[in-house]
């Protein structure tokens, strides 16, 4: 229960801090990175510590918020 709530701790202020950011960065980069940390700390908290959850939560993480990155420097 206390690796759960430190990552949605982590995971919160991801997304706080990720919310500071100058338009002109690269929207796609921005999106992979926090993907990745965020998805890592999701991995790590719902795998038990097991390094493989970790590394393919960073994985799924890091697609994720490449895409998402993606779309939003489209439009």
């Amino acid at each position: 229960m206390k690796k759960l709530i430190l990552s949605g701790v982590a995971i919160f202020c991801l997304v706080f801090l990720s919310a500071c950011q100058t338009l002109s960065q690269n929207k796609q980069e921005t999106g992979a990175v926090t993907g990745a940390i965020a998805g890592g700390a999701l991995g790590y908290a719902l795998g038990d510590g097991n390094a493989f959850a970790t590394v393919g939560g960073a994985a799924v993480g890091a697609f994720a918020g490449s895409e998402i990155g993606k779309s939003l420097q489209n439009n």
